[in-house]
């Protein structure tokens, strides 16, 4: 009774939004469904713990949501001792989920929209990508080699990337080695699309530019940003190295398509003006995206 009351308290102190239960459950939904329609009929493999699920059920028949549920337990009590409870109840919910879609949605194995493998290798990575980065972006993930990264970081310092590439590879490796080469590198192709596309969640697709302006007539060019783009700027104090003047750096974050205005405001203000733009993946904040936004 003791211990259902505490286990009660923990989850109602958690805080998570009706939006990443949301994120956790179509991400973890569709990355189950991505598995049947294009790695299953192709005798593709995947990395991790699906892998190995993967493995189980070209050898032996094996339910590959019921495998991935079984292999993830000692990983969630891992998860449980040794990182966030936000995370452990999170990433449980990913796997309930995702062990239900792959088994719930066997059926889609019939109905490829594709014959081909490579695309099938493209497409798999794309949805399968699309899936995690949405579970990855609400705070969760589907259990398996993103519980052993996090895990290697915490406790031995490891990069999390690199403790999930070594845990994937040597899965992939084995898997080529039993249903040949050719499987294993439509695999890697699979598996480098879904890691791209899971970055490309994660930082979010509406990417800003940071614009760095030093120039004589600063105070001008922010005044028409202002009132032109109704972007909102400011003034960075930085010290010239050569001359050691202190100098006033304008910074502004507009979209791509507003470059090209700046671009003007500066030419036409002072052509001799310092002009700088900065790659960014995301911005959060007043004008952007409001924190703790999905």
């Amino acid at each position: 009774m003791k211990k259902t009351e505490n286990l009660w308290r923990q989850l109602t102190k958690l805080k998570i939004s009706w939006r990443r239960v949301v994120a956790i459950l179509i991400g973890s939904f569709l990355s189950g469904a991505s598995l049947n329609l294009f790695v299953l009929p192709f005798h593709m493999l995947s990395g991790g713990v699906s892998g190995i699920a993967i493995i189980l059920y070209y050898l032996l028949g094996t339910p590959v949501g019921l495998a991935i549920g079984i292999m993830n337990i000692p990983l969630l009590y891992a998860a449980y001792r040794w990182l966030s409870k936000d995370f452990f109840y999170s990433t449980l919910a990913g796997i309930i989920v995702f062990m239900v879609a792959v088994d719930v949605t066997g059926f889609l194995q019939q109905h490829s929209p594709t014959k081909d493998i490579f695309l099938a290798s493209l497409y798999g990575g794309v949805f399968g990508g699309l899936g995690l980065g949405m579970v990855f972006r609400a705070g969760a993930s589907t259990g398996g080699t993103d519980v052993v990264g996090m895990i290697a970081k915490k406790r031995y310092g490891m990069e999390i990337g690199t403790a999930a590439f070594a845990a994937n590879a040597v899965v992939v490796a084995c898997g080529a080695l039993l249903f040949g080469m050719e499987i294993g590198m439509y695999t890697l192709i699979s598996m480098f699309v879904g890691s791209l596309v899971v970055d490309k969640v994660i930082e979010g697709f509406n990417r800003r530019k940071v614009l760095l302006i030093i120039s004589q007539e600063r105070e001008q060019i922010a005044k028409r940003i202002l009132e032109e783009l109704g972007r909102g700027a400011t003034f960075l104090q930085a010290r010239g190295a050569y001359t050691s003047e202190s100098k006033d750096v304008l910074m502004v974050v507009v979209s791509r398509a507003q470059i090209a205005h700046v671009k003007r405001f500066v030419d036409e203000a002072d052509q001799g003006a310092f002009f700088m733009v900065i790659d960014t993946a995301e911005v959060i904040g007043r004008g952007f995206k409001r924190p703790g936004a999905l």
